[in-house]
């Protein structure tokens, strides 16, 4: 079964789901500004894009899930 990656905040439950976030340019934050989730285009690398995501006072959860769950 395929799984799905998934980043969650913890204080407002927005949930970014991997396969949504690469191989697109963004910066953004959730609902309540804790996670800020960036993806920036790079050159000279064999990897397209460098997603970062960084978080204000609660870490994010991280975790897999089915992809029929994602439904």
């Amino acid at each position: 079964m395929a799984k799905a990656l998934v980043t969650e905040c913890p204080e407002c439950n927005t949930k970014y789901f991997k396969k949504d976030i690469e191989n697109k340019e963004l910066k953004e934050f959730c609902e309540c500004g804790n996670l800020e989730v960036t993806n920036e285009k790079v050159a000279n690398s064999k990897y397209k894009y460098n997603l970062r995501i960084g978080y204000a006072r609660t870490r994010p959860k991280i975790y897999e899930i089915d992809t029929e769950e994602r439904a």
